[in-house]
């Protein structure tokens, strides 16, 4: 029979949410955007073939993130909350996503961002997508990254029934029932309200998009080097001021500062992680800081602490 399983955590920082959430089986990535000491916090229930996951965050962040292997992810907004942006568009608080599974997502999301992702074994939806005579989602009938608009009492339902896992979960008695609705009920719910949906309008990618894109892949190729934003407008074929428009549009932050808070990002990841034991400076210097007066007080207007205190947290 299958096991029900329970994961909880709060971290004060998307380094070490992040280092939880790959514990989970994703790949993550976030960079935070705003600053200020902020809780990540994720509660999660997984059997063999499905897993239900709720994140909150604090602060504005950049996420980057690959879902689990050999999965179908759909991502469920909780509440009505502040859009988020998914790669060129706006994501909606009624809408229902499929999470591309291998590019994965991502997302710009604001302060006070909650929403569920379920995942489900592709060998198991394919299952039920025969039982309830319905398109299988693995193949291009349904388009992964795609995003459909259901009725609201369907995702009102499918809500509902994501809230009731993950407060069973921690309910022995209650395992059975738990099991049930993450392997059969809530997969076949979503299949039915996706499918019954009706589709979003992907808007045409503006030449921001691409130029932020290029930008991105950029960084992306050297992330350890103290890049100018001359040359990633070099790199992305843009002027000053196209590059300037297209990363405060898309993460509110000029591109001299997201190079900047993504190289703190590296840093603080080596400060945290426990497997590696560098110096404050070698970790800075690695990560293309050389004057480490300008580094830490960087660090601390981002993160609320100093590099020391991320040491010793640990």
């Amino acid at each position: 029979m299958t096991a029900v399983r329970a994961l909880n955590g709060a971290h004060d920082s998307v380094e070490e949410y992040c280092f939880a959430l790959n514990g989970l089986g994703w790949e993550s990535d976030f960079r935070q955007l705003s600053p200020g000491r902020g809780t990540s916090a994720f509660r999660a229930a997984a059997t063999d073939t499905a897993a239900v996951l709720r994140v909150d965050f604090c602060n504005r962040l950049h996420q980057r993130a690959v879902p689990m292997k050999g999965c179908q992810t759909f991502g469920v907004p909780f509440r009505q909350q502040a859009p988020g942006k998914v790669g060129s568009r706006v994501l909606e608080s009624n809408s229902l996503l499929l999470i591309d599974p291998h590019h994965g997502l991502d997302a710009v999301v604001e302060p006070g961002f909650s929403a569920y992702t379920f995942s489900v074994s592709d060998i198991r939806l394919q299952q039920l997508a025969d039982l309830h005579e319905l398109p299988d989602p693995t193949t291009s009938a349904a388009v992964p990254g795609s995003e459909r608009v259901p009725e609201a009492s369907q995702l009102a339902q499918i809500k509902s029934v994501l809230e009731t896992v993950l407060r069973q979960v921690d309910t022995p008695a209650s395992l059975d029932d738990t099991r049930n609705l993450m392997d059969l009920e809530l997969p076949g719910m979503i299949l039915r309200a996706w499918f019954g949906a009706r589709g979003k309008a992907v808007p045409a990618p503006r030449s921001r998009n691409k130029v932020l894109r290029r930008a991105l892949d950029y960084l992306s190729a050297f992330p350890r080097e103290a890049l100018t934003v001359e040359q990633l407008c070099n790199n992305s074929a843009s002027s000053m001021s196209t590059l300037e428009r297209a990363f405060k549009e898309h993460f509110g932050v000029s591109p001299k500062r997201y190079l900047i808070l993504s190289r703190l990002s590296g840093v603080r990841r080596m400060l945290l992680d426990s497997r590696s034991t560098p110096s404050i400076a070698d970790a800075a210097n690695e990560w293309g800081f050389w004057h480490m007066g300008s580094f830490a007080a960087d660090y601390r207007r981002i993160y609320g602490e100093l590099p020391s205190e991320t040491l010793r947290r640990r």
